[in-house]
């Protein structure tokens, strides 16, 4: 039981390094929407955030630093498993809103 606790913690600090990384993103420009000028990535004030991404919270986040911000990044996936079964339905939509966070 500690170790399932163990696991979800750092599973939950990845999610706050991808929440983190989505909001240093500049935004994306919409067509027929005027530009807003300023500066994104990490730090900067284009993508809204501002914060540090918290990668060496966890050994998870430490260890897939490099793959999440490198030049791996382009490369990396995520496969999530889900069960179709309506009991868990609620850990599905979890499941599922991680993954679009993590797209």
């Amino acid at each position: 039981q500690q170790e399932a606790a163990l696991i979800n913690a750092s599973l939950m600090n990845l999610m706050r390094c991808l929440r983190e990384m989505l909001n240093h993103q500049p935004k994306r420009k919409r067509p027929g929407t005027a530009s807003k000028l300023g500066s994104g990535g990490v730090g900067g004030g284009g993508g809204g955030g501002g914060g540090i991404v918290p990668f060496r919270d966890s050994k998870l986040t430490h260890m897939f630093m490099n793959h999440l911000t490198g030049p791996s990044a382009s490369r990396t996936s995520m496969i999530v498993n889900v069960n179709p079964a309506a009991d868990d339905y609620d850990e599905t939509q979890h499941v599922l809103g991680y993954a679009a966070t993590a797209r």
